[in-house]
């Protein structure tokens, strides 16, 4: 499993690598969109995890890129905001799911069919993370 993490904080991506970190899986990291872009055209990723606000291209564009040219790419975006206007614009540009980052843990409840058995066990989903599903917005708690 080839996974690429696209933020500019280098803390955040060591935290999802450490979160993710299973036998198996490789990590690609980017700094902003721009570099999410290169490096999926030159390495591919079964997986992206975006920020939404990156310079000097953001997280919504660079999905929209990558899912224009690449229509089946997973991406999971990650954002400190809470806010309708970023879970909409991520759901219309494609995410399969929206992560605030002071709720990581989202990630691995975003991921569940990414990860081994032992990662995903049923958990209750957390109320600061959404999953989109056939073009809705659903939120768990």
């Amino acid at each position: 499993m080839k996974c690429l993490i696209a933020d500019d904080d280098p803390r955040i991506r060591v935290l999802l690598k450490s979160l993710l970190e299973t036998p198996g899986w490789e990590f690609l990291e980017a700094q902003c969109g721009l570099e999410a872009l290169a490096l999926y055209e030159a390495h591919g990723a079964d997986l992206v995890i975006m920020d939404i606000e990156m310079s000097p291209m953001d997280g919504i564009t660079a999905m929209r890129a990558l899912r224009q040219r690449h229509a089946s790419c997973r991406v999971l975006m990650v954002s400190q905001h809470n806010s309708s206007r970023f879970r909409e614009a991520a759901e219309a540009a494609g995410a399969m799911g929206y992560v605030l980052k002071d709720d990581l843990q989202g990630v691995l409840e975003a991921l569940a069919d990414f990860l081994p058995p032992r990662e995903s066990k049923c958990r209750e989903r957390s109320s600061t993370s959404v999953a989109f599903s056939q073009g809705n917005a659903s939120s768990e708690k």
